[in-house]
């Protein structure tokens, strides 16, 4: 918006006039200039001299928004071009690891079948649920050591004992994204905070006591790439309650896509899930 104001006047004098550029060169002179010394230093408009475009003043944008931010202790902003069209800036606030999002309840809660330790596995990617329900093949070979990782590790929690949420069901099953929101909240938390984490948050589950287990995962990948995974291990009693057993978030590095995240999310889910009844 400033870059398509300042252009649209035509000479340095008038821009002088208004206030819109220095009298001399490295002189801070209107108020207005400060985010850009700040971000850039008082020889900021030789950026401006060299982008002849709109489109190429806003390639700066994320720097220069980065280093404000940064400064003035701002949450970090992403840009996005969805499309191929206008650039769109999204403010990405910090998310809370202690403050998970309330889950939204959903009749497949109530629907266990008895008889066991059951499992449901919970994503809202359904290329995912397809691809491990046999129902749909994988393109290209990059994700296939982690999904046979992952059949194995589905066959090895048979092994332990579990089954399906119904007898009638997979393991991982879909659900729209607002079913899952506390595995995107962890994922989010791994990218905010840059590190892996990890909560335990109640008491432990015994295999003998035939529980009631729902794995919530799910992968994330912002638009620079970084990716990362998240997951939720609930209990569910038989009075319809539930507690939290664990929840926690790995960053993965840069992806080339968000289902290499579900995919890798889902893997490292089923492996702390595994370790967890294993260590008992």
């Amino acid at each position: 918006m400033w870059w398509q104001t300042w252009t649209a006047i035509e000479t340095p004098a008038k821009r002088r006039k208004l206030g819109f550029q220095r009298a001399k060169s490295g002189q801070q002179r209107a108020p207005w200039e400060r985010p850009f010394v700040t971000a850039w230093g008082v020889d900021w408009r030789s950026r401006l001299e060299k982008c002849p475009t709109f489109c190429e003043w806003m390639h700066g944008y994320r720097g220069f928004a980065g280093s404000l931010c940064k400064e003035w202790g701002l949450p970090a902003v992403e840009e996005t071009r969805p499309f191929g069209g206008d650039v769109l800036v999204k403010v990405s606030l910090p998310t809370s690891i202690h403050d998970p999002p309330l889950l939204r309840p959903t009749s497949k809660e109530t629907c266990w079948d008895v008889g066991g330790p059951r499992l449901w596995i919970q994503t809202d990617n359904q290329q995912v649920a397809r691809a491990f329900a046999g129902q749909s093949a994988l393109q290209g070979d990059f994700l296939r050591p982690p999904c046979i990782r992952i059949a194995h590790m589905l066959q090895h929690l048979l092994a332990l004992g579990f089954r399906p949420r119904r007898d009638i069901a997979e393991f991982i099953e879909w659900d729209p994204r607002e079913y899952n929101g506390v595995a995107d909240h962890a994922a989010n938390c791994a990218l905010d905070v840059a590190t892996a984490w990890e909560l335990g948050e109640t008491s432990e589950i015994e295999m003998s006591s035939n529980p009631r287990i729902r794995l919530c995962v799910d992968g994330a990948r912002r638009g620079n790439g970084q990716a990362s995974g998240g997951m939720a291990v609930l209990a569910h009693a038989a009075d319809g309650s539930k507690t939290y057993v664990q929840r926690g978030g790995v960053v993965f590095g840069c992806l080339d896509s968000a289902f290499s995240a579900e995919v890798l999310a889902m893997e490292w889910a089923l492996e702390s899930l595994i370790k967890y009844f294993v260590a008992k």
